[in-house]
């Protein structure tokens, strides 16, 4: 049954309108507009009270979150240590998770990066067998507007765990093989 009354099997003019604009829609276009229609909100950098971590930091490697407030800089599946690059992050941990921040982050003792701790096995650790958590359970915001002090294009890798920088086409080095490889919410981190 045709609803704009083409006769059936002909062709609607307002098939192909809604085709080419079903077509041209993007993640930013469907962002753009729920900002508009007030569903997204902008979030601070770190909500009032709650506590953060600093020397959270990219590595130039791997693409991985990794902790660089320690000497050795732990286990980079690029080989060697992880090279620090870029912004310094300031993520929040020990508070209540909601529906646009998710819980169970951790640091891994043995390659010092973030890594989700909510699925057993524990991901894959470049320093063998699956990551270590240790320390603070970090809370960090998802699929909110990006706006100063925060800086999104953070996944989740479905191969290793970890939390690694989606923004660029090559997608770093997974300890998994090849690339990391996004999946679930859009982390949106606060940095300094």
């Amino acid at each position: 049954m045709c609803l704009d009354s083409t006769p059936a099997g002909s062709k609607s003019p307002k098939a192909d309108i809604y085709h080419e604009n079903m077509t041209n829609l993007t993640r930013r276009t469907l962002l753009g507009a729920a900002v508009a229609a007030g569903a997204l909100t902008i979030p601070a950098p770190a909500r009032a009270g709650a506590p953060t971590q600093n020397y959270w930091r990219y590595c130039d490697h791997c693409h991985e979150m990794f902790f660089d407030g320690y000497a050795g800089k732990g286990s980079c599946p690029g080989g060697g240590g992880h090279v620090a690059s870029g912004l310094y992050f300031a993520l929040p941990h020990s508070s209540v998770e909601t529906p646009t921040a998710q819980a169970q982050w951790r640091y891994c003792r043995k390659c010092q990066a973030m890594f989700y701790n909510g699925y057993s096995p524990a991901g894959v650790c470049p320093a063998g067998g699956g990551h270590a958590a240790q320390g603070l359970n970090f809370v960090l915001p998802h699929d909110m507007v990006t706006g100063a002090g925060s800086q999104s294009e953070w996944r989740y890798c479905r191969k290793c765990h970890v939390m690694f920088y989606d923004g660029y086409e090559n997608k770093g080095r997974c300890p998994s093989g090849g690339g990391h490889s996004a999946q679930g919410y859009m982390f949106v981190l606060p940095h300094l």
